[in-house]
């Protein structure tokens, strides 16, 4: 149907590293772009106008910096996204956060930057990402809660306050190097964590 570019894209912005669609829109992750640092990174949403795809938005955190590398995890659903910076380094390096984003009928806004209440380094909160109506949920694949980079991931619910975080979720049988929440699904009251790593059928099986 199309090619999509970033149009002000560079060498080593990876655009196209991440990506999701919803209905008319898509919006793809370009972690490597520069904008606030290198890399700092940014995510684009396109949508479909009945004839062609064109850029409604560029999105950048509001205090995005260098290594944050913001997109490399997108999901888009209806009028809200969510942006992962699993490179963020607030809770220690690269402990991660993510962006949730708002279209308020003009614009897309930043409505709220989520990060892991106990998150320390080396967690990559944030490197996959997924939202369902009210919920969101991010993977962290580093953390170490059931032994060195077992992983986690953490449930969030919108209400008339905000972003609240509702769960932590570890696997049971948790055990070093699982990658517990390397990658991450959400819809409805369900959700599905991927653990690459885990070992029940050998090695990385």
């Amino acid at each position: 149907e199309t090619k999509l570019v970033a149009r002000a894209g560079r060498t080593n912005n990876h655009f196209g590293a991440s990506v999701s669609i919803s209905g008319e829109r898509v919006i793809v992750g370009a972690p490597g772009d520069s904008e606030k640092g290198i890399p700092s990174g940014s995510a684009y949403v396109f949508r479909y106008n009945g004839v062609r795809w064109e850029l409604e938005a560029r999105l950048v955190a509001r205090d995005g910096r260098a290594r944050d590398e913001f997109g490399s995890s997108v999901f888009i659903s209806g009028e809200r996204a969510i942006v992962g910076a699993p490179g963020d380094d607030d809770r220690g390096k690269q402990s991660g956060s993510a962006y949730v984003f708002k279209y308020t009928g003009t614009d897309w806004v930043q409505e709220v930057r989520l990060i892991a209440r106990d998150g320390s380094a080396n967690d990559v909160f944030g490197h996959s990402v997924s939202l369902d109506e009210t919920l969101a949920i991010v993977g962290a694949h580093g953390d170490g809660d059931r032994g060195k980079q077992s992983g986690s991931a953490t449930i969030f619910k919108r209400t008339g306050r905000g972003w609240a975080r509702e769960k932590k979720l570890v696997a049971l049988d948790g055990g070093a190097t699982d990658f517990f929440g390397f990658s991450v699904s959400i819809s409805g009251n369900r959700a599905f964590v991927g653990a690459h790593g885990n070992g029940h059928k050998g090695p990385r099986s």
